[in-house]
């Protein structure tokens, strides 16, 4: 919280004329962006057949509890 508070401290936004949005969020919007796709892990996900009711659910496939552990802590 405090990061995000620093950041808008030091980048202040100009508010856009009425009607108007801006198109990119921050000025290092790349930047952010490739610590974001860093920051979750690579999984795979199927569509597996659910025997007790016979439908189409999503299933990612994941090598061990650690890769659920770190997509988890990820997210908080």
């Amino acid at each position: 919280m405090k990061l995000g508070n620093k950041y808008l401290a030091e980048h202040p936004l100009e508010q856009p004329p009425e009607g108007e949005f801006y198109t990119e969020p921050y000025d290092e919007y790349e930047k952010l962006r490739e610590r974001l796709i860093d920051c979750i892990p690579d999984f795979k996900l199927r569509l597996k057949v659910n025997p007790q009711n016979n439908r189409l659910v999503f299933s990612a496939d994941v090598n061990s509890v650690f890769d659920i552990a770190w997509y988890v802590l990820e997210r908080m």
